[in-house]
């Protein structure tokens, strides 16, 4: 289940927003809600928010504001601009803080949504890629674990296969660094 966070300091658009995705996405996601900037990003603290959508123009905190925040604390985070003004400003310093996508009112629902659907994907590409990611580590793990008894028991029971499972274990250790240092 994914968590967003709709900020708008307009009721009705708040509302409406809800609406639309509790009916469409309910069943994936828990939504809250904030009115302003300052609130957003105590609700995203609070609730470990994974979609924000978040209104340009609002009291307090504006939204681009929110956003940087929220990217410097946690660039994982998606984040969808929301806004009325189609300017081009806006836009440059939404690319500048790293939002993943920009959408102008009034769009269709669909559109919006898709916007969401498409940023969810991520989230779970992301999160399958670190399963897998801990998977091979733990592979690896019981691996090495493996390689350094057989290293040990080659090397006491003076077996003349001993520096080939050395050679094994060194590769292993140069694998693991390489991963280490690349990600994956």
């Amino acid at each position: 289940m994914y968590r967003l966070l709709i900020a708008d300091d307009e009721m009705i658009e708040r509302a409406v927003l809800y609406k639309t995705l509790h009916k469409n996405l309910g069943d994936q996601c828990a939504i809250f809600q904030a009115e302003n900037g300052r609130e957003a990003l105590r609700i995203y603290e609070q609730e470990k928010i994974q979609i924000a959508i978040l209104d340009i123009e609002m009291p307090k905190k504006n939204g681009l504001e929110a956003a940087g925040e929220i990217r410097r604390f946690l660039p994982e985070v998606r984040i969808l601009i929301l806004t009325a003004f189609g300017e081009f400003d806006y836009a440059k310093r939404a690319i500048r803080i790293g939002v993943d996508d920009y959408f102008v009112k009034p769009g269709s629902d669909e559109q919006l949504l898709d916007k969401v659907r498409f940023l969810a994907d991520q989230i779970r590409e992301e999160r399958s890629r670190q399963e897998n990611v801990l998977f091979l580590e733990e592979q690896l793990g019981q691996y090495n674990r493996m390689l350094e008894e057989e290293l040990i028991s080659a090397v006491i029971f003076g077996q003349e296969d001993a520096a080939d499972y050395f050679r094994d274990y060194i590769g292993l250790k140069r694998m693991e660094l390489n991963s280490f240092c690349c990600g994956i």
